[in-house]
């Protein structure tokens, strides 16, 4: 199946007799692949109908494929019915002659879709008191359908969309050790929040886009303790 995009895009697939067990559906006109061979019996000469399933399956994972809708046109030329008669008894083979054609078309559609991968905690492991403008940093994963425009926010556990947020000690500890989330390395980085203005874009490729997270604490001046947050993870598409 194809589809036009931006980006043009296809999806292989295959297709099956009966059940995917059932090996693919081919002809006799084409070497070396199997057709389902139905047999009827015209005895009483009265007109018989059936019908047979067509199984597709596409083949996974398709990472690359655009989102959009996708289209196989199968003409009449493509599709043919055979017909063979025997008096006595069923014929050998089901003969070269046409009896129909089928046209149908294959459809699917991919819908845009964005996924964490992975995210990986930032720690800046044990510090010294009275230490000023520490740096930490680790990445993210981001995998969206390809050519889907996505943007990645971070917001602290106290909902501040400017990416600044507060390490929490333990037990009675009422202490918050503030600290910044950041695009880039060092204290001068663009902050990393959840905005249009200070999130960062990307279009996506099927696979897994890495992120750099950069976190800055000014100050260490706190009662010594356990400190930790959580930040939440925002894929808009």
């Amino acid at each position: 199946m194809s589809f036009a995009g931006p980006p043009a895009s296809t999806l292989p697939y295959e297709l099956y007799q009966g059940t995917l067990s059932g090996g693919a559906w081919g002809s006799q006109f084409q070497s070396g692949t199997t057709y389902p061979v139905v047999q009827l019996n015209l005895l009483n000469l009265t007109p018989v109908t059936g019908s047979l399933t067509v199984y597709a399956q596409m083949s996974l994972p398709q990472t690359s494929a655009a989102p959009g809708g996708y289209q196989d046109i199968y003409t009449s030329g493509m599709t043919t019915v055979t017909m063979n008669t025997g008096l006595l008894a069923p014929p050998a083979n089901c003969g070269t002659g046409v009896a129909t054609n089928f046209p149908f078309n294959v459809v699917a559609t991919v819908s845009k879709q964005c996924n964490v991968s992975y995210a990986n905690n930032v720690s800046f492991g044990q510090v010294a008191a009275m230490q000023t403008n520490l740096a930490s940093n680790n990445t993210i994963g981001i995998a969206c359908t390809n050519g889907t425009l996505y943007t990645v926010g971070l917001t602290p556990s106290n909902s501040n969309t400017g990416g600044t947020g507060a390490l929490k000690g333990t037990g009675a500890n009422t202490d918050q050790v503030p600290y910044q989330l950041r695009q880039a390395t060092g204290t001068s980085g663009a902050v990393w929040g959840n905005t249009a203005q200070n999130m960062p874009s990307s279009t996506g490729t099927g696979a897994t886009q890495q992120f750099p997270v950069y976190v800055t604490i000014p100050s260490t001046n706190y009662t010594p303790d356990d400190y930790a947050d959580t930040v939440t993870i925002t894929v808009t598409y």
